[in-house]
C-alpha cells in the first residue's frame, strides 16, 4: 500500500555515497526528513523518500556537501511532467482502461479443442450460425443453450462444452465414434484397390463376383451390393468382406550426386507488428529486406494483464532469414550409403501389413551418370477391397 501511496504522490530513489552515508544520516534525523534506508551497496547506500521529502532534502545536501549518484523519479508526478502535452498516451490509456473493463464481457478469442475429423473453422461457424462469435457479449449468452441447439444442428459433433476464462472461449468437444455395432446403413459396392490374382474371398454382405485364381484390374468389381431374388426381387445392402490377391509393388530410390544445399546469410530482417483479431499491421522492423529468397517465421504471444485477462491483441514478430543456394556433390559411394539407408525405410513401409512372396532388386549409377537408383519390385499378398457406396434412385 505504501508504494502504490508513493506511486501517486511521486518518489525520488538515489544512492548516497559510501563516505557521506554517516554525515547526511545525521543531518536527515535532525532535520527531520522522512526518508527510508535502503540496502547498502558497493559505491554507497540507496534512499527512497517522497517528492515533498526530497524537495526538504536539497538544503541538508547542499549544507553537508553530498553529491547523491543515480537520482531516479518515479511516478504519477514524474509521468505527467514527461508525458503531460503528448495527449495520444492518455487517449490511448484510457482506450486500454476501457477495453480491461469490457474486456471480460465479451468474447475475444475462440480456441477449439477435442477436435480430429472436424475442423476448428466448421465448429466456430456452427457457433457462429447460432450467434456464438468474436465480439458477442458474453452475459447475453445461455451457454445450455448454445449447447444443446449446436448438437440438434450437428451430425459430426456429439458432445460440446464452451467455457468462458477471461475474454477467451475455450469450446471442447467430442466427435461421435464410428459404430461397432457391425450394422452398415445405405448400399455399396466392394471393387479392386489395385491390380492382382486373387488367392481369397471373404464375403460378409453382398454377392460374390470374384473367385480364386481370377486376374482383377483396379476398379473392377469383387463383391456387388446388388443382390437379386429369384429375378424378382432386387435387395441393395452395403458389401462387407475380404479379397486377399498377389500384387506388385514397386520401390524406387534416387540420390543425386549434385544437389541444391541452402545456406543462411546475413542480415536477418526482423519485422514487429500487432494482430487486432484476424487483422495484422505492421509498424517498424530493424534490418533490411531485399530480393533475396528467405526463410519466414512468424510468432505470436497474446496480450495478457495481470496474466488472467487476454487482451484481443496479439505481438507479431516475423524473422527473414537470407539464403542462398549453392551446389553440394556427392560421391557414388557416399550417395550409395544414402540410397541404401532409404531403401531400407521404404522397404519395410511396403512389406508392413502384407505377406511378402518374393522381390528383385537392381542398384548402380543411372545412365547419365547424375545419380545413385536403387529400383526394387515385390511380389506381395494384400486385401485389395475397396468400398464404393452408391446411390440407389427408387
Amino acid at each position: 500500500m505504501i508504494r502504490i501511496f508513493l506511486f501517486f504522490i511521486g518518489y525520488v530513489t538515489a544512492v548516497v555515497p559510501t563516505e557521506r552515508i554517516e554525515a547526511l544520516t545525521s543531518a536527515v534525523f535532525a532535520s527531520k526528513i522522512s526518508v527510508k534506508l535502503g540496502k547498502r551497496r558497493k559505491n554507497g547506500r540507496r534512499i527512497t523518500l517522497s517528492e515533498s521529502a526530497y524537495s526538504e532534502l536539497l538544503p541538508v545536501l547542499e549544507a553537508t556537501e553530498t553529491e547523491l549518484l543515480r537520482i531516479r523519479h518515479h511516478g504519477v508526478p514524474h509521468i505527467w511532467r514527461l508525458y503531460g502535452k503528448r495527449y495520444g498516451i492518455f487517449i490511448g490509456s484510457a482506450v486500454m482502461a476501457a477495453m480491461l473493463l469490457i474486456s471480460d464481457e465479451f468474447v475475444w478469442r475462440i480456441e477449439v479443442s477435442g477436435n480430429e475429423n472436424v475442423s476448428e473453422t466448421e465448429i466456430e461457424k456452427a457457433l457462429a450460425k447460432l450467434g456464438f462469435s468474436l465480439g458477442t457479449y458474453v452475459d447475453g449468452v445461455d451457454f445450455d443453450v448454445l449447447h444443446n441447439r449446436f448438437l440438434a444442428e450437428s451430425d459430426d459433433i456429439a458432445w460440446i462444452s464452451v467455457n468462458m476464462h477471461g475474454s477467451v472461449a475455450y469450446a471442447e468437444v467430442r466427435e461421435y465414434l464410428p459404430s461397432d455395432d457391425g450394422v452398415k446403413e445405405g448400399a455399396a459396392n466392394i471393387v479392386a484397390a489395385k491390380d492382382g490374382v486373387i488367392t481369397q474371398v471373404s464375403v460378409k454382405n453382398g454377392k460374390r463376383e470374384a473367385v480364386i485364381g481370377d486376374v482383377v484390374k483396379k476398379g473392377q468389381l469383387l463383391i456387388s451390393g446388388v443382390m437379386e431374388y429369384e429375378g424378382k426381387d432386387t435387395r441393395y445392402v452395403y458389401a462387407e468382406g475380404e479379397v486377399y490377391a498377389v500384387c506388385e509393388r514397386r520401390i524406387l530410390v534416387n540420390i543425386p550426386l549434385s544437389f541444391d544445399v541452402k545456406t543462411k546469410t546475413e542480415p536477418k530482417t526482423t519485422r514487429y507488428g500487432i494482430k487486432f483479431f484476424s487483422r495484422e499491421i505492421f509498424f517498424g522492423g530493424k534490418g533490411r529486406i531485399d530480393e533475396a529468397v528467405c526463410d519466414t517465421i512468424t510468432m505470436y504471444k497474446d496480450v495478457t494483464v495481470f496474466g488472467e485477462t487476454v487482451l484481443p491483441i496479439a505481438l507479431v514478430t516475423v524473422e527473414h532469414s537470407e539464403y542462398e543456394v549453392r551446389k553440394e556433390q556427392l560421391t557414388p559411394e557416399r550417395a550409395s550409403a544414402i540410397a541404401y539407408a532409404e531403401y531400407k525405410k521404404a522397404f519395410i513401409k511396403e512389406t508392413e501389413g502384407v505377406t511378402l512372396l518374393s522381390y528383385d532388386t537392381e542398384s548402380g549409377l543411372s545412365p547419365d551418370g547424375s545419380a545413385y537408383v536403387i529400383e526394387c519390385v515385390l511380389s506381395v499378398i494384400e486385401n485389395i477391397a475397396e468400398t464404393k457406396e452408391f446411390t440407389v434412385n427408387e
